[in-house]
């Protein structure tokens, strides 16, 4: 099992990551480094770790919906998206928390079931949503997002992240 920093009991922790029925992420900072490269034409890339791709293949197996949730809406994100099979995917959203709020009550799952990950000033609305489900953010996140978070995860954003998220996730849900 990976090391990591919880600020969760073990007993907390095995408790909300057997509840777990949803899990989002945000984009840019978590599947990718944060950063944007533009081509001559100014088409948007981004670079994605395959290893996260694993990551969301291994909470779905184990029952868990996989999203994202993103203040960008760039076509690479989409199609990266689509890829992976991803069932909820919400792109250009301003106002996180309302939206993951939202999102929960749509498909049934309270939001003490809801995990997500995040590293930037936008993402504080999720973290103060979901303060009873499972928060994770990379090493590299903002210090406001590491004081709410409950997992600070032992690698940056883009250096699979989700995936060290599922590892440390899957575990504690025997």
């Amino acid at each position: 099992m990976l090391t990591f920093h919880s600020k969760l009991t073990e007993a907390t922790l095995r408790a909300r990551v057997k509840a777990l029925r949803l899990v989002i992420t945000d984009c840019d900072g978590v599947l990718t480094d944060g950063g944007v490269y533009y081509g001559a034409d100014g088409d948007e890339q981004r670079k994605f770790s395959v290893r996260d791709g694993m990551g969301f293949e291994l909470l779905r197996s184990s029952g868990i919906v996989c999203g994202i949730l993103s203040g960008e809406a760039g076509p690479a994100i989409a199609t990266r998206a689509k890829k992976l099979g991803l069932e909820e995917v919400h792109l250009g959203v301003r106002e996180k928390g309302e939206r993951i709020a939202s999102l929960a009550a749509a498909r049934g799952v309270p939001l003490t079931a809801c995990a997500y990950l995040g590293d930037d000033l936008n993402d504080l609305p999720v973290f103060r949503a979901l303060e009873g489900g499972l928060l994770a953010c990379p090493e590299d996140a903002i210090p406001a997002i590491k004081e709410l978070t409950h997992i600070v995860l032992p690698v940056r954003g883009g250096n699979h992240a989700f995936r060290a998220f599922a590892d440390i996730v899957l575990p504690h849900r025997i």
